[in-house]
């Protein structure tokens, strides 16, 4: 999407909050965590906002999500080796 977002990280036991990021936005996970979660929520109440979510990486089954609408939430994670 575009605009700015809210999102929550969760890498293993680790959790992160960002808050007012800019879309579109990424991170590289220097780790080898178990598990990753990815949780976003659009700043925008505009009825054409659109926001997704992808996790990917190598020994990891990718998944993504895709939301449409006011404030739109999307929810994606995925567990090492699933």
């Amino acid at each position: 999407g575009t605009g700015q977002a809210s999102m929550t990280v969760v890498d293993g036991a680790t959790e992160s909050q960002v808050n007012d990021v800019t879309l579109p936005w990424s991170t590289v996970l220097t780790d080898s965590p178990s598990s990753v979660n990815v949780s976003a929520q659009s700043s925008d109440g505009s009825e054409t906002t659109t926001i997704s979510c992808e996790v990917d990486g190598p020994g990891i089954t990718p998944t993504s999500d895709s939301s449409s609408g006011p404030f739109a939430t999307v929810i994606c994670g995925t567990t090492l080796g699933q």
